[in-house]
């Protein structure tokens, strides 16, 4: 349960219909064995102590009082487990009989909640309500209710809301409520009878409104071993978070189906505020703090989990077109310009470009794409720069800036042969002076290239390539930038810009501001800030997550077992936390560019942070590890 993991489990022990103190051993019994597993909270089915298909005998009081009977079986059977137990049993309360479940810890009640939505079954039970009031069992008052939410103590941010089978087709679902309340898991014990359809269903069903309810959803349905007198239950179990399958159960199983979801990360996902909804009653419970064994596989490039990689870079070329296609047309430009290195990021910020004017029916050679060799320039990437830009059809300039620098070195005083931040800086500033200067001549605008994992370390020349007047890669992390040029690559008919693209895959990432070395160019930027693969899993799990230091570092690890030493790990985190935050300067004036994520590091709405925030409170918990 440290960093917010919390192992859940659903289950469907077998039982006998009616037979309610052989189901109550049978649920002790699974109940033992899944706390061996690690499981935390443990959803078992509807009605699972009576079974769900009881039909009439339901209205028998000798059932009704013997499943409490029962209840206390397993209450005084469960007391030292550390964990909460989730069961169902019909309960009767001033005359009428409600579908309840009951939530158990550690041998106590914390809450029975009643269903709402018991129109398939009003013959036998009365619908619940919302308002909360308490109920007597086994001579002991427990809070009773539709309004309860169960929260864990040292863990707040597991806080479970329970709707039972046809509650989530209320309009709004009862999960919806307990969303809004401030639920971030929703346990739904059912009696789902297997129907042709019903697998796909239910499965999308509980994707989406795990997704849009930013929650993670348990679903634990009656299995076979209920009557099959009309139907068959076929004990379908499923685990979702935020719109994606932790884990389903094979139909007709009958084994514990377990993942660990992650509340944080839940709550970090979220992008509403719970409402202080007075009709809700919290109650509270307690868990040992431990380390949870996550099972799950972790992605080491999380800014491209899908399923459909090729979807995701066709959309997001698209969303960065359309966002330069409005600059174009609402300046009026008859140009945009842009410096081409023959790097990554240059290299999709001119594929963009062609896009846009594309689209707009402006001619290619509107984009006047500038190559600007200096000291540390390669004959490979002012090659493929060239190579691009010609085949692209834009209109190619090369501006040879050495002369220009060296004059430059000579007015402020600067030794040429000092190789310092100085020596590299003018050159970056030198080149962006002469792309606004091309603009200006040519009514235009110049384009940014500079993406996200650069933005956050801050590896960018203050007023040189840190400057455009529209950035178009500001929201994409250099991974992504990655992948977005190979799809290009495998896509475009023309084979030599086909072949150009992947040379710039393979050439190292490099600002190309040190002399060459024989024409080889030393200086590699992932040498100096670290891996950019390490960093873009930095910033979407400690800036988009939110995650603390510590989490972040624990993820990394997994994620990048087979790659990275742990101390590597740490060494570059360190890195990017002193980075992130000595150069906040730098982004709070960033020019407009186009987010792509849910997240963003502009300074108008995006990251909201002041430049001179230090960095210690991270720093120093890293150095606690």
């Amino acid at each position: 349960m440290i960093d917010g993991f919390v192992k859940v489990g659903v289950t469907s022990c077998k039982i006998n219909v009616c037979d309610v103190f052989g189901n109550a051993q049978r649920i002790i019994k699974s109940s033992q064995e899944s706390l061996v597993q690690g499981v935390k909270l443990l959803v078992f089915p509807e009605l699972c102590i009576t079974g769900a298909s009881c039909g009439d005998m339901f209205l028998q009081p000798s059932l009704q009082n013997k499943a409490l009977e029962a209840l206390e079986v397993i209450k005084d059977n469960t007391q030292t487990l550390d964990m909460v137990i989730v069961v169902g049993l019909p309960i009767a309360k001033l005359g009428k009989l409600y579908n309840c479940t009951v939530l158990l810890h550690r041998g106590n009640i914390l809450g029975v909640v009643p269903k709402q939505n018991t129109l398939s079954q009003s013959r036998w039970f009365c619908e619940g309500w919302h308002e909360n009031s308490d109920i007597l069992i086994n001579g002991l008052i427990f809070p009773f209710g539709g309004s309860l939410l169960f929260s864990c103590e040292n863990l707040p941010q597991f806080t479970i809301g329970v709707e039972i089978g046809d509650d989530a087709y209320a309009l709004p679902s009862v999960a919806c409520h307990h969303a809004i309340a401030g639920a971030t898991v929703i346990v739904n014990p059912c009696a789902v009878a297997e129907i042709a359809d019903v697998s796909y269903k239910l499965l999308n069903e509980k994707k989406v409104v795990s997704s849009l309810l930013s929650v993670a959803y348990l679903v634990s349905s009656a299995d076979s071993s209920e009557s099959t007198t009309d139907c068959v239950y076929s004990g379908r179990k499923i685990i979702t978070q935020l719109g994606e399958v932790l884990a389903e159960g094979e139909v007709f199983g009958k084994t514990l189906v377990a993942s660990e979801i992650d509340v944080q990360d839940i709550l970090a996902k979220r992008t509403n505020k719970p409402n202080a909804c007075t009709s809700y009653r919290t109650v509270s419970f307690s868990l040992e703090l431990k380390d949870t064994v996550l099972t799950k596989n972790l992605s080491s490039t999380p800014f491209e989990c899908t399923d459909d990689i090729n979807s995701l870079c066709e959309n997001i070329l698209k969303t960065q077109s359309a966002g330069l296609e409005k600059r174009i047309l609402h300046t009026r430009s008859k140009s945009i310009v842009i410096g081409v290195s023959g790097g990554l990021d240059s290299t999709l910020a001119l594929l963009v470009m062609a896009r846009a004017v594309d689209n707009i029916n402006m001619d290619r050679k509107n984009i006047i794409a500038v190559t600007m060799p200096c000291f540390g320039t390669t004959p490979r990437t002012k090659s493929n720069a060239e190579i691009i830009a010609n085949q692209l059809g834009t209109t190619f300039k090369c501006v040879d800036i050495k002369d220009a620098v060296t004059l430059n070195f000579k007015d402020i005083g600067h030794d040429i042969t000092v190789l310092n931040t100085t020596y590299e800086n003018a050159q970056a500033r030198e080149r962006t002076q002469v792309l606004m200067g091309i603009a200006g001549t040519t009514n235009g605008f110049v384009v940014g290239t500079g993406d996200l994992s650069e933005l956050c370390l801050g590896w960018a020349t203050f007023n040189g390539d840190h400057m455009s007047m529209y950035s178009v890669n500001a929201g994409i992390p250099k991974t992504l930038i990655r992948s977005i040029v190979r799809y290009e690559a495998q896509r475009v008919q023309d084979a030599l810009l086909s072949s150009s693209l992947l040379d710039v895959l393979d050439t190292p990432v490099s600002p190309e501001l040190l002399p060459t070395i024989q024409g080889v160019q030393e200086q590699k930027t992932e040498d100096l800030v670290g891996p950019y693969e390490l960093h873009d899993f930095f910033i979407y799990h400690a800036l988009y997550n939110k995650f603390p230091p510590r989490k972040v570092y624990r993820l990394a690890n997994l994620a990048f077992k087979e790659t990275y030493r742990a101390e590597t790990i740490l060494k570059w985190l360190k890195v990017f936390y002193a980075r992130f935050f000595s150069q906040q300067f730098k982004r709070n004036c960033l020019p407009d560019g186009v987010q792509v994520f849910d997240f963003s590091i502009s300074p108008r709405g995006g990251l909201c942070m002041p430049s001179d925030a230090t960095s210690n409170v991270w720093l120093q918990e890293l150095d606690e590890l």
